[in-house]
């Protein structure tokens, strides 16, 4: 396993990102399509299109010290390892 960082933004510029477990050769655009559906943005903005598609991304690796908020796994389903939902 590797952590990268999903990051989920709209046109309002709200973003939303967390560390994500994902096995090693994990497609990344499929672990962002998963959030993508997963999370709502409604605490943002009641819409339920809420993130703009062409900006949602991950990022290849991070170097944290932080501990993954969610964990994709081969499955391809997302566990949510604690209560951190959003970057406020």
């Amino acid at each position: 396993m590797k952590n990268v960082r999903v990051n989920l933004a709209a046109m309002l510029r709200v973003e939303w990102s967390a560390i994500v477990a994902v096995p090693d050769d994990a497609d990344l655009e499929e672990v962002v399509e998963r959030f993508y559906d997963e999370i709502d943005g409604g605490e943002f903005y009641q819409d339920p299109e809420y993130w703009e598609r062409g900006m949602c991304w991950a990022d290849k690796e991070v170097e944290s010290d932080e501990e993954p908020h969610f964990r994709f796994t081969e499955e391809k389903e997302i566990v949510d390892l604690g209560e951190r939902r959003n970057n406020g």
